[in-house]
């Protein structure tokens, strides 16, 4: 198992940790009730108003009330279509009480806090998508059916066709999308332009399929406006047209297992996020983009998970007056200019970034640039081999630094203008930082040593920057690096490599391969001017894997198993805050992405997007602090 989709992404494996948080359940206890047990038919848990694929209710957990959710007023929704039930009749104790579903779609959890134990699920699983719940001939809704394990026995629910009744509807011409609840399918590829005009819509491209570019440098294939609580899943081969998916003041909706490649030509993006707010983005892949992979306009309260943005012309990521967002598991590499690139964009968090190989020649080519953009919280972030700096701040203040590395053939942090900045826990760089014209900015012109801030900022008057520094890195080894053997998903290599640029970038496979931090760009090495900036004409082409080396010591285990102590915290836009466990990202929890008390969490040992890999393993018991009650699990395997 890769890190992806992490958002309720937690293992049978690690289900019986979490017994004793299942209401009246008991680590030992002899199970309760009557000896007898049977199973009710599969419901939804809220069938009032979370009936539906597309139904929300009003909460952020499974204990929300069946109260509909109003996307104008409700800041806090649950998307009620992935939440099934199933009583456990005779068993008031959730001890002993485990559960599957023969597709293999979905997590499960028990409850007993109503005195009757149940299991629901309480999300996809890592690597499943809507996509795996439906059939695409007939079409409609694949059977499943709710195995569940009570102390060694086996019961199992009648199978169903129904678990939703969504209507199902073929299209593969494109069109208007107006009936509300239906699922539109894609089943063969596609040439026609797609538009949202109602809400509850959803679209699947069947896996294999695509919805390709018309060869009209206007026309964006698919688009929502001013619609709420839909589901995108898909391939969009975007070549000869402006947009691939245009996404316009829509909120409480999902787009999830989506790649978007080929936006020939400047001004043309893969993905474009304008006015929106509390959707999940998640295995979003962009490559091969004339400007950026994904840009973001005005967008809040949004998260993002498992972005991978590669080889494009201009930025992986652009942000423009967005805020509080919260961005995780981010890969941004061999872009021509910078891996993220923001505009007066506050009070968001970055947390588990890589950015490497970013810029079109000397001199050029910066990991994070963030302009006029305050309150940020950046952590785990690590940046390699950009052709200017690591991290650059202009007019950017009361930002706070934990956890990064750089290794930038200009300055590793370059501070401009930027005051009240915080760097704690571990800061490794290779060359020198730049500070000119900030107050107490945070570290030191040209030796990156920590500067006290006296001055009013995020952390109070007087607290200083308290980072462990390190200087001199080299990251040319931390990598998996260069593919020299045959990726066997991708259908484009030849032992890792492809002799030119493709004569036909839409038939060109941009986004298989055999793991997620796995990506296109110049076939060069690390370090040197050679492999940094998009592929493009000329020269050969590279796969390159951004997972650690196990080898390495730089970046990889470096930091510690947190304790409930190990916080930091974090302010919104409306100045109210929230305090996190550091070192962990949340898997089970408020679906806000950050590790808070009474979670489910993924330790995260290393600096940047690769956090190991395999299946998840307790990382011991957790000594509570200012954050109570999290479960900690962690990769079996760190490193490749």
């Amino acid at each position: 198992m890769s890190m992806d989709k992490l958002i309720a992404s937690v293992t049978i494996l690690f289900l019986s940790l979490l017994v004793s948080a299942c209401g009246g359940g008991g680590g030992g206890a002899a199970p309760a009730g009557p000896a007898v047990v049977s199973l009710s038919t599969v419901t939804a848990l809220y069938p009032l108003n979370g009936a539906n694929w597309n139904d929300y209710v009003k909460g952020t957990s499974i204990t929300a009330t069946d109260t509909l959710c109003n996307a104008a007023t409700d800041a806090a929704c649950l998307h009620g279509g992935e939440k099934r039930v199933v009583t456990v009749t005779g068993r008031s104790s959730c001890s002993g009480i485990t559960a599957t579903d023969t597709l293999g779609v979905f997590d499960w959890t028990c409850d007993a806090s109503t005195g009757t134990a149940r299991v629901i699920s309480t999300g996809l699983k890592n690597g499943k998508y809507l996509s795996d719940l439906l059939n695409f001939t007939t079409p409609g809704w694949n059977a499943n059916v709710v195995n569940v394990n009570v102390a060694g026995t086996i019961y199992s629910t009648a199978s169903s066709t129904q678990w939703w009744s969504n209507p199902t509807v073929i299209n593969n011409i494109g069109g208007s999308l107006a009936s509300a609840g239906t699922i539109y399918v894609v089943t063969s590829n596609s040439s026609g332009t797609y538009s949202i005009d109602a809400s509850k819509v959803g679209v699947v491209v069947k896996p294999g399929a695509a919805i390709n570019g018309p060869n009209d440098v206007w026309a964006r294939l698919l688009e929502a406006n001013n619609k709420d609580f839909i589901w995108i899943e898909g391939m969009f081969n975007i070549q000869g047209s402006d947009i691939g998916i245009s996404w316009n003041f829509v909120k409480f909706s999902v787009l999830m297992n989506v790649t978007a490649n080929n936006a020939s030509g400047i001004n043309k993006r893969a993905l474009l996020i304008s006015g929106a707010s509390y959707n999940k983005f998640t295995d979003i892949a962009a490559s091969n983009n004339g400007e950026t992979g994904l840009w973001c306009n005005t967008c809040s309260n949004n998260l993002f998970t498992n972005i991978r943005s590669s080889n494009n012309g201009f930025y992986g990521i652009q942000l423009d007056s967005c805020s509080n967002n919260v961005f995780r598991n981010v890969v941004l590499e061999n872009n021509s200019s910078h891996g993220i690139q923001a505009n007066v964009s506050s009070n968001n968090v970055f947390t588990a970034v890589t950015t490497g190989n970013t810029g079109s020649g000397g001199g050029t080519g910066i990991g994070l640039q963030f302009n006029s953009s305050n309150n940020n919280v950046f952590s785990n972030v690590l940046t390699a081999n950009n052709g200017s700096d690591g991290v650059a701040l202009v007019s950017s203040s009361s930002n706070t630094f934990s956890d990064i590395a750089s290794d930038s053939v200009g300055y590793d942090f370059y501070l401009y203008g930027s005051s009240y900045n915080h760097f704690t826990g571990l800061l490794k760089v290779n060359n020198n930082c730049y500070e000119t014209g900030g107050t107490n900015p945070g570290l030191v012109n040209w030796t990156c040593t920590m500067l006290g801030t006296t001055g009013s900022n995020t952390y109070g008057a007087g607290n200083s920057s308290n980072a462990t520094l390190t200087s001199g890195i080299t990251l040319t080894s931390s990598f998996a690096g260069k593919i020299v053997t045959d990726d066997i998903v991708n259908t484009s290599d030849t032992n890792g490599a492809s002799a030119t640029y493709p004569a036909d970038p839409a038939a060109f496979d941009w986004s298989g391969f055999q793991n997620t931090y796995r990506a296109w760009g110049k076939d060069g090495t690390l370090g040197n001017l050679d492999s940094r900036g998009r592929w493009i004409t000329g020269g050969a082409g590279r796969i390159w894997d951004w997972s650690l080396s196990s080898s390495d010591t730089i970046v990889n285990s470096v930091l510690a198993v947190p304790t409930g102590n190990d916080t930091l915290t974090h302010t919104w836009s409306d100045a109210s805050t929230t305090t996190v466990l550091r070192h962990a990202i949340e898997l089970v929890g408020n679906g806000n992405g950050l590790c808070e008390s009474g979670e489910t969490c993924l330790y995260t040992p290393n600096i940047g997007a690769y956090q190991g890999h395999g299946n998840l393993i307790s990382a011991g018991a957790f000594s509570d602090g200012t954050i109570t009650g999290v479960t900690l699990m962690k990769f079996e395997t760190n490193g490749r």
